[in-house]
């Protein structure tokens, strides 16, 4: 049975992530009806130009790197192209996979360069209590919210995280970015 203190972390962390969910299709419902014409085109320029590969490459870069960006952005270019979606929500859903992974990498493998360390200096010691406390579940947790999935993945790499494990909390991922493809759409086409 689950402590009272992880019950409320837990409640915690739902209620922040039904926030970001409120918000984000508030802020899309919001920019569609002011913008709508001019997303809509940007949109389908963004496709036109570089294609799902693009937003394959661009959700892979910002699910391995420590960025302030969140791939959500990639899923709303794609709802706002139209077209043929489900191709491209693939591609999305394997790139953020992959970039779990490769932040995994980092931080096992480089974890110990200074430039890696300066990254995640602020995130280590809470990463500490997070994998102590959570272990798989950190990763879980931080794949489904809107926690810094690409940061929980550098750490996991960094304290040595079973890889298998972590794989397996990393796939978490796909049914979060169907998921928030969902609201995203939600608050496009309304």
């Amino acid at each position: 049975m689950m402590d009272r203190d992880k019950a409320w972390e837990l409640w915690k962390i739902f209620l922040k992530t039904l926030l970001a969910i409120i918000i984000l299709v508030a802020l899309i419902y919001v920019s569609k009806k002011i913008l709508g014409d001019t997303l809509q085109d940007a949109a389908k320029l963004f496709i036109e130009k570089f294609g799902i590969i693009g937003l394959f490459i661009d959700v892979y870069l910002v699910d391995t790197l420590i960025v302030p960006l969140t791939p959500d952005i990639f899923l709303a270019i794609l709802i706002s192209a139209e077209g043929n979606q489900l191709p491209g929500l693939i591609l999305i859903c394997l790139a953020s996979v992959l970039g779990g992974i490769s932040g995994y990498g980092i931080g096992r493998y480089l974890g110990d360069v200074r430039l890696v360390l300066n990254m995640v200096k602020k995130y280590k010691e809470k990463g500490s209590q997070l994998f102590q406390r959570w272990g798989t579940w950190a990763v879980i947790i931080a794949a489904f919210t809107p926690l810094p999935f690409s940061t929980i993945c550098w750490l996991a790499g960094m304290f040595k995280m079973n890889f298998r494990s972590f794989v397996f909390a990393s796939l978490f991922r796909i049914p979060r970015m169907i998921l928030w493809y969902g609201f995203i759409a939600l608050g496009w086409l309304y």
